[in-house]
């Protein structure tokens, strides 16, 4: 009983919120852990299918930075191998390139040209970090000139609120 204790406070401690919906109400961890089979590991067609149409729709996220990018691509294609299906680590590099903004064109291309042997998965991830890293340094300089180019127009420029003369205006209405 003790053990079943502990090992249900681990179980619950170690999943979200939505997840710990499924197993708040069971009695012992055996039935936690096969509640979450039944749930997260269900190797029905519809599963394949649904983990198939993610993998063929994905598309990079904006807001992810390249090791983020390439790890979700990883999750899908250990998901579909799970469940049997066969996605190959060239399948997975294919995916990645396909799935990068047009500004790493040039990378693909330099990347194709890349030795047979080096090209491994490892290997692309580390490359497009780098790479990654090296864009994210070249728009920090790039902004940083524009953000001071700005300032120097503005320093330069006269208040035209102080410099405006006031005009002696007239109203001449013929009645």
């Amino acid at each position: 009983m003790k053990e079943d204790s502990v090992a249900q406070r681990i179980i619950a401690t170690s999943v979200t919120e939505p997840v710990l919906l499924h197993i708040i109400s069971c009695p012992s961890s055996k039935q936690m852990g096969d509640n979450l089979c039944a749930v997260y590991e269900n190797k029905t067609d519809t599963s394949v299918h649904m983990l198939q149409r993610q993998w063929f729709s994905f598309v990079k996220d904006p807001a992810d930075d390249m090791a983020t990018h390439v790890s979700k691509i990883q999750d899908i294609c250990h998901r579909l191998k799970a469940l049997g299906e066969d996605i190959t680590d060239n399948m997975m590099m294919t995916k990645i390139l396909m799935t990068l903004p047009s500004c790493y064109d040039h990378f693909a291309t330099a990347w194709e040209s890349t030795a047979l042997d080096q090209r491994t998965l490892s290997n692309l991830t580390s490359r497009l970090i780098m790479e990654e890293a090296r864009k994210n340094s070249q728009d920090k300089q790039v902004n940083g000139a524009l953000v001071a180019q700005a300032r120097s127009a503005v320093r330069g420029k006269k208040d035209p609120v102080k410099n405006k003369k006031k005009r002696k205006t007239s109203c001449m209405i013929d009645l």
